[in-house]
């Protein structure tokens, strides 16, 4: 048998009602069942002899029950278009194109194979290090408490397009003991998804008195929609 990369969803009449995804699998022809996640589907072998070759071809399908044909197919048959023959004329209506889709690429007995997982690179970043004379400054503007870090340039993150969350964790290194300076995020007033890089990373001195001097560092970690995760360090050089 030729190797599946779908499960045809197929009538008691064997029409082609749906497809399910799988990883490749080479049948061997009497199988019963298969689980996909949480659900076992019903396999049932089907041959059939393309014409006009006259080559007999088989293949797995899900069986479809009546009832779950008119529960869950009735009216679906834009669903199949995308997977079967997309005819169009070309310019000035001079040749006429037939694309052939996976599924009818497939009972056609052409082989395919089809990459199911997808693994795409993790975001990369190198760590922040930034030198702050924090005395100085704060004794001559006691008022100025803080200020801001664009992390995704400054540490040269390499895919911004994927970000899902961002966090500041808790200090690894801290002078100070949690009196002298802390780390939060902020983000622009006009943005509507919080957690991505558009975010800074904002150093706050705690009190008016003098920032202890030392190394502050806090960890930074980024996670993409993908759920991989990439955690540098911030640090703060205070002197």
């Amino acid at each position: 048998m030729n190797p599946q990369y779908f499960l045809p969803m197929v009538t008691g009449d064997r029409r082609v009602v749906g497809l399910v995804p799988i990883s490749e699998t080479t049948y061997v022809g009497d199988e019963l069942s298969q689980t996909l996640g949480a659900v076992t589907y019903s396999l049932r072998r089907i041959t059939f002899t393309r014409q006009p070759s006259g080559k007999v071809m088989d293949y797995m399908s899900i069986y479809v029950s009546p009832q779950e044909e008119r529960n869950e197919f009735r009216n679906l048959d834009s669903y199949l278009r995308t997977y079967t023959s997309t005819r169009y004329w070309g310019e000035g209506h001079t040749r006429k194109y037939n694309l052939m889709g996976d599924l009818e690429y497939f009972l056609e007995g052409g082989l395919k194979s089809m990459d199911v997982v997808v693994v795409p690179p993790a975001p990369t970043m190198n760590p922040l290090v930034r030198e702050w004379a924090a005395n100085a400054p704060f004794a001559n503007a006691p008022n100025c408490q803080f200020f801001d870090l664009t992390w995704a340039r400054l540490t040269g993150l390499s895919d911004v397009t994927n970000i899902q969350t961002v966090s500041v964790g808790a200090p690894s290194a801290d002078p100070g003991n949690g009196a002298s300076l802390k780390a939060m995020l902020v983000y622009p007033s006009n943005q509507v998804n919080l957690a991505d890089w558009r975010s800074v990373v904002r150093i706050m001195r705690v009190t008016k008195n003098a920032v202890v001097p030392g190394a502050y560092v806090w960890p930074l970690t980024v996670t993409d929609k993908f759920g991989q995760v990439t955690t540098v360090n911030v640090t703060i050089n205070a002197s």
